[in-house]
């Protein structure tokens, strides 16, 4: 990771943004986990998203706007969550308390810390790998991520730090109406994410929808 880093603040000369956008996918009950999972997941999610905000602090107090962008939910802990992958979510999780303990100790070097959630499922090449075709028909293009973090990025330390949010709902308070255009399949329903409350027209994610792996 230092390396890593080290080769970024050459190549550019600092680093104003960090976006962990880490996880490993594994959706197996906890009965059917095996300590390579186990490992791998959470050396994925919040050891990585811990360590690499480490290893950036130092460069990132010296922007002028730096940011934490943590690819991770609200801490709504529903049971159905914790029941049906509990260790994917405690990668998750993790990332979404590095975002609360990070924005409070952080606070006296202006660095914003701050999670950031997708509506929907992203179409990925690993969500084709894990859940089923349905669930890939039904998400949204990563341009709405990244057109979320950029919006994130614009706001100062003294207007967000410590929160949680989610795309869509970013974008609309930008005056953006229209998402047909981060859709799949503009035809196919929309299926909701992990980790939110249901919203009406989605279609819920359930258990069936994920591959063992």
């Amino acid at each position: 990771m230092k390396k890593l880093v080290s080769e970024a603040v050459a190549h550019f000369g600092g680093i104003d943004i960090l976006v962990n956008n880490t996880s490993a996918p594994c959706f197996n009950d906890s009965t059917h986990t095996s300590p390579q999972q186990f490992d791998l997941v959470l050396s994925t999610s919040v050891r990585a998203a811990f360590f690499l905000s480490q290893i950036c602090f130092p460069y990132l107090k010296e922007a002028p706007n730096p940011h934490i962008i943590n690819i991770a939910p609200p801490l709504g802990l529903e049971e159905q969550w914790l029941r049906d992958h509990l260790l994917f979510s405690l990668g998750k999780y993790g990332m979404s308390l590095c975002t609360l303990g990070m924005s409070a100790e952080f606070k006296s070097a202006g660095i914003a810390v701050n999670a950031l959630w997708p509506q929907t499922n992203i179409a990925t090449q690993r969500l084709k790998d894990y859940l089923s075709p349905k669930v890939y028909a039904g998400s949204r293009l990563p341009t709405i991520m990244a057109d979320a973090a950029y919006v994130l990025s614009c706001r100062t330390f003294q207007e967000a730090t410590g929160h949680f949010f989610i795309d869509e709902a970013l974008l609309k308070e930008t005056g953006v109406t229209d998402f047909s255009r981060y859709a799949v399949d503009s035809t196919h329903p929309l299926v909701q994410t992990l980790f939110l409350p249901l919203k009406e027209g989605m279609i819920p994610i359930s258990p069936e929808l994920f591959r063992p792996v």
